[in-house]
């Protein structure tokens, strides 16, 4: 099994892959590159983005390293908000965990509303950093969260979220990238006359 990684600059910022070819690889010749890949398994959750707070009006797609962020005034694509413009966002994939146990998780956002999102892992509805689900190792589960920020002129527009896990007794940490699938796998890439190996930006 090989592994390809590009990192963000920054453990928030979205990242373009972090890939990982699985199943059967076959190189040929000397440094031919010449061979076959079974398939790309890529990491990260997928995230589409909305203007305002009903889920309606697409902003952005990308693939997120974590979720862990802190936008300020801007909004997710870079560019300047509305002082007041509403932001949604959805967050879909499987949660890895490396080790069995018993976990927490804890959503933080500006608003620190608990209606503002919404968390579910393994087909469970999470309601409280306080609630604790049974995760086995190496077995992949579906996550979805769902999250709306909406407009209000005292918060003048700002936007963060972050997402953390706890297993038993330890502190919370932000989930990491090596945890999350996008459940999207690219098959039959037939890699041929290059020393390099190149991969798609999905």
């Amino acid at each position: 099994m090989i592994s390809c990684a590009f990192w963000p600059a920054r453990p928030s910022r979205p990242f373009l892959q972090r890939l990982q070819f699985v199943g059967t690889s076959d190189f040929s010749g000397a440094g031919s590159g010449a061979g076959a890949i079974g398939a790309i398994r890529q990491y990260g959750l997928k995230a589409d983005y909305y203007h305002g707070s009903d889920f309606n009006s697409p902003l952005v797609s990308r693939v997120d390293s974590s979720v862990d962020f802190d936008w300020g005034y801007l909004l997710p694509d870079g560019s300047l908000g509305d002082a007041t413009s509403g932001l949604s966002a959805r967050w879909t994939g499987e949660l890895v965990p490396s080790e069995q146990g018993d976990y927490h998780f804890r959503v933080t956002t500006d608003s620190g509303l608990p209606s503002s999102w919404e968390l579910f892992v393994d087909g469970v509805r999470i309601n409280s950093s306080s609630q604790v689900l049974a995760l086995k190792a190496d077995r992949a589960v579906d996550l979805e969260l769902s999250w709306v920020d909406a407009s209000t002129s005292s918060r003048s527009g700002h936007h963060s979220i972050r997402l953390e896990w706890a297993r038993g007794n330890q502190p919370f940490e932000v989930v990491d990238v090596s945890h999350f699938r996008t459940g999207t796998t690219i098959t039959s890439l037939d890699i041929l006359g290059s020393q390099d190996l190149l991969v798609p930006v999905l």
